[in-house]
């Protein structure tokens, strides 16, 4: 969603586009080092609440950005944006392996690889979907980004139905992998 913004919203080149977007891979990968302790000391559930609502308020923060907002600011909340986003996913990938027996593991991962792969295309077809739906709400609409804030601030929206479901999650969920005590 954020480079068809800058480009056919804003009308930045794809390069400043892609750079900018960049910062959303800087702060995924920078944080990796960090997941495995942060799950530890404060395990799961708690990760993936924070992680969720973080990723769903830097979604939703993305609604707001203007081609008269700094780039360095932009920058932050991607960097933001992929920080929460990786810690999710990361924890997501971990937890659901808790309760799987060594034997089934292979199984386990084939299943949880081929589950990913349909998140990514499903999350592609709700973003293009937000897009079409903003675009027939509001045709006459000044402000050529209309359809892709709308877009982020309906995911962001989305992203809170993993807060519910996390929230659910025993304290002590995934303790077997993640090595935390109580």
């Amino acid at each position: 969603l954020l480079p068809l913004m800058f480009q056919a919203g804003f009308g930045w080149d794809p390069v400043y586009s892609g750079l900018l977007v960049t910062a959303v891979f800087i702060g995924n990968i920078g944080i990796k080092p960090a997941t495995t302790p942060l799950i530890r000391r404060f395990g799961f559930k708690r990760i993936l609440v924070l992680a969720a609502v973080g990723s769903a308020a830097t979604f939703a923060a993305c609604a707001f950005i203007s081609p008269a907002t700094p780039a360095v600011l932009i920058a932050g909340l991607l960097l933001l944006s992929g920080i929460f986003r990786s810690i999710g996913f990361s924890a997501y990938m971990n937890l659901q392996y808790a309760e799987v027996p060594a034997a089934s593991l292979g199984s386990a991962n084939a299943i949880a690889n081929t589950l990913v792969q349909l998140a990514h295309v499903l999350g592609v077809a709700v973003g293009a979907l937000l897009i079409r739906l903003a675009s027939a709400s509001f045709p006459a609409a000044a402000d050529p980004a209309v359809p892709y804030r709308f877009a982020l601030a309906a995911v962001g929206v989305l992203m809170l139905a993993s807060v519910a479901d996390s929230l659910f999650l025993p304290r002590d969920a995934g303790s077997e992998v993640s090595g935390r005590k109580g």
